[in-house]
């Protein structure tokens, strides 16, 4: 146990030391479901075949069980599923499942599937559904379990002989035209298990096959879900069980921005609604909300762009503002990325930000995020000086800088306007000199000629 103990926190410790990695499952006992809803909003499709595929271990609560084998006849078991948030694949989304194996836990011959499913929110049809990735793991002769990737050549990734809790690592990345999925097994001291393995999707899986569409920068995780459990079960580790060093708080939600008050907010939302989801949800039957959250993680494409063109700017917050879509009880349902026209928001300025020095003038700036492109915003500062105001229509990642400068420059302008009287006596009186002296030559010079 302490061996498992210590491999935990060395994992733990390793993902704490690796930069811009975001693991969307933080899954727990209850945030497994068993059942995928169809096109029709609430309809469940597979709720026959999944009833009852979830299960706690009586003598362990960190472990999910996936009770297998229940239909043989349609060769199809769900076990549960956990939705995505709204990662996209420009930006890396990253998956991961600590699954207890070994041949006394899968025993010959049983076997069972993870998929990693992909969505873009510009789909209309099938959820957004693009594109998975399908991972079979199977005890293929009573004592090597082979865990591979369904659909491509040299798909073996690992050969696992003994038991313990292993690691199943996704990592999907878009840059240019590729997408690129890298997949890895790892034990419990962290080390990878066989080889990690990178396969292009869209090469691998092209469009037109079955129901696939192209991925573009927004495409998101759909979920990550188990299916084709031939095994009598298949324990999931929790989140809940691994040790970790330094928690990191949930972001919660930030009171500083608002929705400035608009008479066309409703007709606005109404119609992104629309646009942005087709007639996948009734607006009358959802509530549509600008939900802002403060998070202490750093942008590092932010800051680059900060850094080129603002090189004297401070970044003092980051913000994760979304359009979320929930049904009357207040349940997630979506995001909207998109709006049709822009809204006005207002941000206050933080009050423990230090006093602007005598001489100096501060300017606030907004930046924003939205896929991979960087925009730089002007705000409205408040004549109270308390807040900022700014408008946009693409709701993503925003950050608050501020820039401090000298007022000297202006400070010469107004001098130049208003000049000091006492400068000007010296001159003043040299001029005078040399007009009576002016004068008086010409004086002697008519009297004497």
């Amino acid at each position: 146990m302490k061996k498992v103990l210590w491999g935990f926190l060395a994992i733990a410790l390793a993902l704490c030391i690796v930069p811009n990695v975001k693991a969307l499952t933080n899954y727990k006992l209850g945030d497994w479901q068993t059942t995928m809803p169809n096109d029709e909003v609430g309809e469940d499709v597979f709720s026959k075949q999944a009833a009852g595929s979830k299960e706690s271990d009586p003598t362990d609560s960190s472990r999910v069980i996936i009770k297998g084998r229940a239909d043989e006849v349609s060769g199809m078991k769900l076990g549960p599923y956990v939705e995505g948030d709204t990662t996209t694949v420009s930006q890396g989304i990253n998956e991961e499942l600590s699954i207890v194996l070994g041949p006394e836990e899968l025993k010959s011959g049983e076997l069972f599937e993870v998929s990693l499913s992909l969505k873009d929110p510009e789909q209309k049809t099938h959820y957004g559904y693009v594109n998975e990735v399908n991972v079979v793991t199977q005890n293929v002769d009573g004592n090597n379990i082979e865990v591979k990737i369904n659909g491509i050549e040299d798909n073996l990734v690992a050969t696992i002989t003994k038991s313990g809790v292993y690691k199943y690592s996704w990592n999907v990345k878009k840059t240019g035209e590729d997408t690129i999925l890298t997949f890895k097994v790892t034990d419990e001291d962290g080390k990878t298990v066989g080889e990690e393995k990178q396969v292009n999707i869209e090469e691998t899986f092209p469009v037109g096959s079955y129901d696939r569409q192209n991925i573009t920068d927004n495409t998101t995780m759909r979920w990550l879900w188990f299916c084709n459990v031939k095994a009598d079960h298949v324990t999931l580790v929790t989140k809940a069980d691994e040790p970790t060093v330094t928690p990191t708080e949930p972001a919660k939600p930030d009171t500083t921005v608002t929705v400035e008050k608009n008479e066309n907010l409703n007709q606005i939302l109404k119609d992104s609604l629309k646009e942005s989801l087709g007639d996948k949800y009734n607006y009358d039957d959802v509530n549509i909300t600008v939900q802002a959250l403060e998070t202490k993680k750093e942008n590092e494409k932010i800051k680059e762009e900060v850094k080129k063109k603002l090189p004297d700017a401070k970044i003092v917050k980051y913000l994760d503002i979304n359009v979320e879509v929930t049904n009357k009880a207040n349940e997630h349902l979506d995001y909207i990325t998109d709006l049709t026209k822009e809204i006005k928001l207002s941000v206050e300025i933080p009050k423990d930000l230090p006093a602007i020095a005598d001489g100096y003038t501060r300017k606030y700036y907004i930046i924003r995020q939205h896929g991979d492109e960087i925009t730089i915003i002007n705000p409205t500062v408040s004549k109270d000086g308390k807040t900022l105001s700014f408008s946009s229509d693409k709701f993503s990642t925003y950050a608050l800088a501020y820039s401090d400068s000298i007022i000297a420059p202006e400070k010469n302008k107004e001098d130049a306007k208003n000049p000091n009287t006492s400068d000007m006596i010296v001159p003043l009186i040299s001029v005078l000199s040399v007009s009576v002296v002016g004068i008086g030559y010409i004086l002697k010079k008519r009297l004497f000629n």
